[in-house]
């Protein structure tokens, strides 16, 4: 209790975290010697409040350990496998620019959720700037700022220089002149500068509807993962609805 205490104080006057040392996450070693990370819970919550990210409202506490692999009916060990990893060894895959592709044909899979899992435990663990946008609406962002009045802030800027970013619908924007050259603008800026981006889609990249230097540049800064074939979010709308009607229907 004496811990937990100190450790609320040093973070109230702004001090970093005493006890996960400003990480967010708490690194420990289970039976078999592998190391296991779990949240801080003096300072996440505050950590987290202090990054606005853009993320939707629904996966605001989200982190890897909310994440359920056991949900899918298939076998997703390799995904999760390399989902996990990839968190363990951010720094290398940051090195070596390599972002994440999660993509599927199925609507409501877990690609927006998994990605938001993953970039939010990065954001905490290793403090750094987080942004999530859509893709429609990051071009939407970078068309009202060839319009806005001198001395506005440029809303869409911050997408091209965090320090990772979810880039969420990759192909369901409009593919006019300037959106392909802007998309390629902010890929190409973000690899150049050794930013990662994850992008999810309903589309593996050689069949998104985009140039081939767009792919080109998709296919070099990501890991291409597939996810699962099914609808989650149709599933639990469903068991939602039925325990709806179970309730509605009682005596």
């Amino acid at each position: 209790m004496y811990r937990q205490n100190t450790a609320n104080a040093a973070l109230n006057s702004g001090n970093e975290c005493p006890k996960c040392n400003g990480t967010g996450y708490i690194t420990s070693r289970d039976k078999n010697s592998y190391i296991v990370c779990e949240p801080c819970p003096v300072c996440r919550k505050k950590k987290i409040s202090n990054n606005p990210t853009g993320v939707p409202a629904k996966y605001h506490d989200t982190d890897l350990d909310s994440f359920r692999f056991d949900i899918y009916s298939g076998n997703v060990n390799v995904l999760k496998k390399v989902i996990t990893k990839y968190f363990e060894k951010y720094p290398i895959c940051e090195k070596q620019g390599k972002g994440l592709y999660l993509w599927s044909k199925a609507t409501g899979s877990g690609k927006t959720l998994l990605s938001c899992c993953l970039a939010r435990s990065i954001m905490i663990k290793y403090d750094l700037q987080m942004k999530f946008i859509t893709t429609p609406d990051y071009l939407k962002a970078v068309g009202e700022s060839y319009n806005r009045q001198r001395g506005i802030e440029d809303a869409s800027e911050v997408y091209r220089t965090c320090s990772l970013l979810v880039l969420d619908d990759i192909g369901t924007q409009r593919n006019g002149e300037w959106q392909e050259q802007e998309l390629f603008r902010l890929i190409d800026e973000r690899q150049t500068e050794g930013k990662i981006t994850f992008f999810t889609s309903n589309y593996p990249p050689d069949q998104l509807k985009v140039s081939g230097r767009v792919i080109d540049r998709i296919v070099k800064g990501s890991i291409v993962l597939q996810m699962p074939e099914e609808s989650i979010r149709r599933r639990n709308a469903q068991k939602e609805q039925e325990q709806f009607l179970k309730e509605l229907l009682k005596d």
